[in-house]
């Protein structure tokens, strides 16, 4: 094998010098062809890597659930093919003149049309092929529809093409390349014509429909409280940023590089530069606080006894919740936990729940979760199907509009356009409020459910990226503690309020999906980061509100069990044989990282099952405090045989992957030697 390898590098070598040495040329029209080549090769291969290298990450974004969406999708990626030939066309044709170089035959309107559909055509094949929800014939109309948008479009580009711009408007050009000097013009404009030429005239005419395109989708797509029911995929906003940059940045370097400026890096300045001139940041929105009431930690004790007293039982069960994240998977399974339990115990399940402590999508399973409860401190039944559905239901397609308008905008020194208060984060929170029984639900709503005894106490834990304390993020006050190393929402920000959605997006701030971020009232500036960073698993929150302020005040309380729920959303891998395909070049560029991020899991793990037991420890004289972890099983897969399901790490679930987390349930409901059948078999006998 070795040898094989040697034998091929040598070749390679080979092959470079000879190219080097005989086809100088062909380096420079590499060179050139940069962007479009590029562009192009992340178009052709982004659908591989997607399903077959990142899948649990990226697989989702090609699978679609309706024929429009399919259309749209299709027509988008052959218009981003035919702007990468386009680019092509435009360096092969006019290369030669403008830096004179020896000819190269340029692209025919044939072979313009087959790059542009072949570049498209993995994005074409992979939807098509994964969007499984969507029926044969709604697929074959989707097909049909992108290719009748497609031809419709460029049937409006070839007629902007036959029409003269104003005489005004080629005067306008015609002066500014005067100012020019000589070989600036050259391979742009025709001097005899008076004009640009025919190549960047048919340019120009695509950018003005890309950009009518661009626009339509922020006017026409933009996610909104009151959702339609067709809502653009995120693979849609994908394919217009490549079109876009593959436009600007091949016209850019087309016309400097013959003044060898250095484009990227200018660009990369130009951002840098308008970022700091413009005061650039991310924010999250604070309200003023009406209520005027932020209860102390001893009248969160009052509210916690008006909780426990709906059992109406001297029998107390303290029933407190840790749910992981791990994106909207872990949403969907804490909720498909809770209210599987729910429906098993009853409704007093529901109601010995005291404190919810989540992180990332934990969180905002907490959210959905929540947003169903009624007076009487529980979720009633025919709301429980809803709080799944709404768990499960995708955010992704929200983010993708967020990252291709504003934060777009932001990103190519244009940060003067977009809201302060309009980013790929503001818009997710729109997006989960669609569905929400209480769309506007705030701390201080909460916080008044909360002293009546009809909500448990929610912590939606988050990380401050200045210097890393925990984050609460909570309508109650839990005080600040340097020593402990954590602070709360009303601690910090006595006077000021926030929606519930926006708590949750904050502590699910996932890397890159949604933007770290600060208030928007400039006072105590901290940054928000996921609570992952610290605790996955939220349990190190709630030991400490068990540890400090409900096991001491709990001759008031007459708890007589505490059950600490952890809801793990992914298999628990700890027992799997060590992967050995991991190594070489891979381990040694990756494998710092590969180690962070294992590392964090699996020592938070530990180190929580070690304060769980010094709990029990402490407490065991006065109370019976009993810990319980469901986790997502190892089940096999539904696609590929023999081989484990693996849930995925992202924000878009299929219609298959959220049978999967009620089949996981079922499974586990039905293992009589489970700890699903445990808790149930304890819980009769605590509730006799």
């Amino acid at each position: 094998m070795r040898r094989i390898v040697s034998a091929i590098l040598l070749l390679a070598v080979l092959v470079v010098f000879l190219w080097s040495q005989y086809f100088n040329a062909t380096w420079q029209y590499l060179f050139l062809l940069r962007v479009p080549l590029i562009m192009g090769i992340f178009l052709f291969s982004f659908p591989f890597v997607a399903v077959f290298v990142a899948a649990t990450m990226l697989n989702n974004l090609f699978v679609l659930n309706t024929k429009g969406q399919l259309a749209f999708v299709i027509s988008a990626a052959i218009m981003t093919g035919m702007s990468i030939a386009l680019g092509f066309d435009i360096i092969l044709s006019y290369a030669p003149l403008r830096f004179d170089l020896p000819e190269w035959n340029p692209l025919s309107k044939f072979w313009i049309y087959v790059l542009s559909i072949g570049l498209a055509a993995p994005t074409i094949i992979f939807t098509t092929w994964l969007s499984v929800d969507i029926n044969t014939q709604d697929k074959v109309l989707g097909i049909i529809l992108g290719v009748a948008i497609t031809i419709l479009v460029l049937f409006f580009t070839s007629v902007m093409m036959t029409l003269d711009p104003p005489q005004k408007v080629t005067a306008w050009v015609m002066r500014i390349f005067e100012y020019m000097p000589k070989d600036a013009q050259k391979g742009i404009v025709d001097a005899q014509a008076s004009r640009l030429k025919s190549g960047h005239m048919t340019a120009a005419g695509f950018f003005i429909v890309a950009l009518i395109v661009y626009v339509f989708g922020f006017v026409k797509l933009r996610p909104r409280v009151k959702a339609s029911d067709f809502q653009a995929p995120t693979l849609l906003f994908i394919i217009l940023i490549i079109m876009m940059l593959t436009l600007f940045f091949g016209a850019v370097t087309f016309f400097f590089d013959i003044s060898r400026v250095p484009v990227v890096i200018l660009f990369m300045l130009l951002s840098f530069i308008t970022y700091g001139f413009f005061n650039v940041d991310h924010f999250y929105e604070m309200k003023p606080d009406a209520t005027g009431s932020k209860p102390s930690p001893v009248k969160m004790i009052d509210a916690l006894n008006l909780r426990l007293d709906k059992q109406g039982s001297d029998e107390r069960t303290l029933v407190v919740v840790c749910a992981s994240g791990g994106g909207i998977q872990a949403a969907g399974w804490m909720t498909k936990v809770l209210i599987g339990f729910q429906e098993i115990l009853g409704d007093d399940f529901a109601k010995a729940i005291g404190l919810i402590s989540s992180v990332s999508g934990g969180a905002v399973g907490t959210m959905h979760y929540l947003d169903h409860f009624g007076p009487g401190g529980y979720p009633e039944k025919y709301d429980l199907h809803k709080i799944f559905d709404n768990s499960t239901k995708e955010s992704l397609d929200a983010t993708g509009w967020g990252l291709a308008y504003p934060d777009f905008w932001r990103l190519i020194g244009l940060p003067f356009l977009p809201p302060k208060l309009l980013d790929r984060g503001t818009v997710i929170e729109v997006d989960w409020k669609s569905v929400m029984k209480h769309p506007h639900a705030s701390f201080a709503s909460w916080r008044e459910k909360i002293m009546q005894g009809a909500l448990p106490v929610p912590v939606f834990n988050a990380t401050l990226v200045e210097d890393g304390r925990r984050f609460l993020l909570t309508p109650m006050t839990f005080g600040e503690n340097l020593r402990e190393r954590h602070t709360d929402f009303n601690s910090l920000y006595t006077d000021y309020d926030i929606d519930v959605t926006t708590a949750a997006r904050l502590s699910a701030t996932f890397p890159y999906v949604t933007p770290i971020c600060r208030n928007d009232k400039g006072e105590q500036v901290f940054h928000i980061a996921d609570g992952g960073y610290f605790d996955n698993f939220g349990v190190f929150t709630a030991l400490q509100w068990l540890d400090k302020w409900v096991l001491p005040a709990n001759k008031q309380l007459k708890i007589k069990r505490v059950l600490v729920l952890q809801i793990n959303a992914f298999p628990d891998v700890t027992n799997l044989p060590p992967v050995a395909n991991q190594k070489g070049w891979v381990v040694s560029v990756a494998g710092p990282l590969m180690a962070l991020f294992q590392v964090r899991t699996s020592t938070q793990i530990a180190r929580n099952d070690q304060e769980i037991r010094n709990l029990k420890r402490i407490w065991k004289d006065e109370i019976n405090l009993e810990s319980v972890t469901i986790t997502f099983p190892r089940m096999p897969s539904f696609s590929k045989e023999g081989q484990d399901y693996t849930p995925p790490l992202s924000w878009k679930l299929t219609n298959a992957q959220i049978g999967a987390i009620e089949k996981a349930w079922d499974i586990l409901a039905a293992d009589s030697s489970g700890d699903v059948r445990k808790l149930e078999t304890a819980w009769r006998s605590w509730h006799r």
